[in-house]
């Protein structure tokens, strides 16, 4: 009879759990706010190590470089620096981003373009020391559209780490995460 009632739980219950799976992994998710965030923590030079873009060729950005300075009055410079690369084709290029924090999502930050709101820079971990996760959306969008890892150190790339993070907690599929996460190579800095 235990066995009976063993397969019988076995037969109603793993269907339930693979529902539920497969329910909260076809639902786009949303990154929770970072649970405590000090804006002079990331301050400084962070290079990008990954880069996961679905809507743009990421293998074409080497020596990817972010400064973040932090102002009086809450706002933070957002400084890129980075070399596009094509075919025997290979330009430097930088350009910044005031951001302004949302003061009702710890580590949110938006940023404008002629007076309009057009994207926010989330971040969504970081030890302050030689590792950042960040993200962006778009105002009113679900749908996380490029996440960056940053270092302190140019080579440290973290690959396997940025697999699972995108996997767990921001449900991109192992087949996306194949054809859209770079590496980034910081072979050539561009001279600032």
């Amino acid at each position: 009879m235990k066995d009976i009632s063993f397969l019988v739980a076995i037969v109603c219950i793993v269907p339930i759990l693979v529902l539920v799976a497969l329910v909260e992994t076809s639902l786009p998710c949303q990154p929770s706010p970072i649970a405590s965030f000090d804006p002079e923590g990331v301050e400084g030079t962070w290079y990008g190590t990954n880069i996961y873009w679905p809507n743009l060729t990421m293998e074409f950005w080497q020596d990817y470089a972010n400064t973040f300075t932090l102002h009086p009055n809450g706002n933070m410079t957002w400084q890129f620096d980075l070399r596009w690369s094509f075919t025997n084709v290979s330009e430097c290029t930088g350009w910044s981003r005031e951001l302004v924090p949302d003061p009702n999502f710890n580590g949110k930050y938006d940023w404008f373009l002629n007076g309009s709101h057009y994207d926010s820079l989330y971040f969504a971990f970081t030890d302050y020391n030689d590792l950042t996760f960040t993200y962006q959306m778009a105002p009113e969008s679900d749908w996380v559209r490029m996440l960056t890892v940053f270092s302190r150190t140019p080579w440290n790339t973290k690959t396997i780490l940025t697999k699972y993070v995108l996997i767990r907690y921001f449900c991109v599929t192992a087949e996306d995460v194949a054809a859209h996460l770079w590496n980034v190579t910081h072979e050539n800095p561009c001279i600032a």
